[in-house]
């Protein structure tokens, strides 16, 4: 298997407060990786290191071949589904998840949409952040 990501020594801190300190890991071809740990532990924050969309405090995050990056986020009440291409549609109307606003939409209707967008996308590396995390919300009766 060929080797696509390679993270050596990252540290990230917050406020001069270290976050975490000197991650090292690679991710080769096929794997299926979680990141499991407390709330504010920075799995959140990894993921956006390696989608470059904040930078390691020391380390650096290398991608080995010419990786195309997707992270389906966290739901939040700013998501837009857009219009959906094709291969989104098609996983849309295989999964009965209903054409309307996003906001309508169910919890698990809503975590369909966002993976479908994920799934269709054309990237060899998807990184899914939280993708239950609705399912932490407390309903009240």
């Amino acid at each position: 298997m060929k080797e696509m990501l390679k993270i050596s020594g990252i540290s990230y801190e917050i406020n001069s407060v270290p976050l975490f300190e000197q991650i090292s890991a690679s991710v080769q071809q096929g794997d299926i990786i979680g990141v499991i740990g407390k709330n504010g532990a920075g799995k959140s924050l990894l993921l956006q290191l390696i989608c470059n969309q904040k930078a390691p405090s020391q380390g650096q995050i290398q991608m080995m071949q010419d990786v195309n990056i997707y992270m389906v986020e966290q739901e939040t009440e700013a998501y837009d589904s857009g219009h959906p291409e094709p291969a989104e549609a098609a996983l849309l109307e295989k999964w009965n998840v209903p054409a309307r606003a996003f906001s309508q939409l169910s919890g698990g209707e809503k975590l369909k949409a966002r993976l479908a967008k994920g799934f269709s996308s054309s990237s060899s590396l998807l990184l899914l952040d939280e993708p239950t995390n609705h399912l932490d919300q407390h309903l009240s009766l």
